[in-house]
């Protein structure tokens, strides 16, 4: 079956050859998992941060690692990022 996945800020390195503006169109068997699919990609677990499975975020690897795809599926995976300041935590722009 056919699935696309995207992939977001540094894990775009790990895209082979003919991907697209950040993406690739896979073919995996039925069955296949998201974890599986990042798997086939070299992708870190433990660098996972957030997945959109088409468009709905879901924000706890251990449990869309086992989401199991569907024929067209769009699956776009973010890393976690350093983003500075204490423990590398967002925070918030002052609005002042």
């Amino acid at each position: 079956m056919k699935i696309t996945v995207k992939l977001f800020s540094y894990f775009t390195k790990y895209l082979p050859p003919g991907s697209y503006k950040q993406a690739i169109d896979l073919t995996v068997e039925d069955g296949t998992t998201a974890g599986q699919a990042l798997q086939n990609l070299n992708i870190p677990k433990d660098e996972l941060l957030l997945a959109l499975f088409n468009g709905v975020a879901h924000t706890v690897p251990d449990e869309w690692m086992t989401y199991e795809l569907k024929e067209n599926d769009v699956l776009a995976v973010l890393p976690k990022m350093n983003c500075g300041g204490k423990g590398g935590a967002l925070r918030p722009v002052s609005s002042t």
